[in-house]
């Protein structure tokens, strides 16, 4: 018999089994991470600004920072969308949001180095 199919966590919404597809039927730009649980996954993408979408398979996580248009065939494997777009330009604020704080931590770090040398 299959396994049940997992529900949706809040915040996410199902696209298909399968793997997870961009525009140009790509994987697009993503990150693998070791998790224990489709919800573990879905949480590490609720985290993270810059995370739209995600692939999950047993033990593994792919956190989507690019738009998912589709799914491909893949067995074992689901994609789900991150729902929290508000606006259609938020994925632009949430990317600059997202990088602000390295750049000033990154200036922090280099005027740190500067000045003790």
């Amino acid at each position: 018999p299959a396994a049940p199919a997992a529900p949706a966590a809040p915040g996410f919404s199902k696209l298909g089994d399968g793997a997870c597809r961009t525009e140009s039927n790509g994987t697009g730009i993503l990150a693998l991470v070791a998790v224990a649980n489709l919800r573990a996954c879905q949480t590490l993408c609720a985290t993270d600004g810059a995370c739209l979408a995600i692939e999950f398979r047993v033990g593994v996580c792919e956190l989507h920072a690019e738009e998912v248009h589709a799914i491909t065939n893949q067995p074992g494997t689901v994609c789900f969308l991150k729902d929290d777009k508000e606006e259609p330009e938020s994925s632009e604020l949430n990317s600059a949001d997202h990088y602000v704080p390295h750049m000033t931590l990154l200036t922090v770090f280099l005027n740190l180095y500067v000045h003790s040398s």
